[in-house]
């Protein structure tokens, strides 16, 4: 309740519209400052809502698939607002307005073979 209060003082739906036509970095932001609103959640309101597809949400799924092949040395950690940040600042410096694309990939990747890398790194000796 306290968000939806928020965005009402903020001027509402005209608010929320308005951060349509902002960068990427100034709708987050702004987005951020809601009560309730973390990096997770601001990057699906910018990439779901606002349609920026520079905005990178980093779930369980995009995190496995970002440390394997983008961040090794972070495979198996957990994730930190400051990994967070890295993942999503590395996906909007190398591939742009492709960004929202490849991690929907990625996503839809780790969720249909993530059992069978599952498999296949337990079978592999220590």
């Amino acid at each position: 309740p306290e968000a939806a209060l928020q965005v009402l003082s903020l001027g509402g739906d005209e608010w929320i519209l308005s951060l349509r036509g902002r960068a990427y970095a100034e709708a987050f932001r702004e987005l951020i400052q809601l009560k309730g609103v973390g990096p997770k959640l601001a990057d699906c309101i910018i990439l779901f809502a606002l349609h920026n597809t520079e905005a990178v949400p980093v779930d369980t799924h995009v995190w496995q698939a970002a440390t394997r092949l983008y961040f090794p040395e972070w495979r198996g950690r957990s994730i930190t607002e400051s990994r967070y940040r890295a993942v999503g600042d590395y996906f909007r410096h190398r591939f742009g307005p492709l960004s929202a694309y490849v991690q929907q990939f990625l996503f839809f990747d780790n969720v249909r073979n993530w059992r069978a890398r599952k498999r296949s790194s337990a079978a592999e000796p220590s």
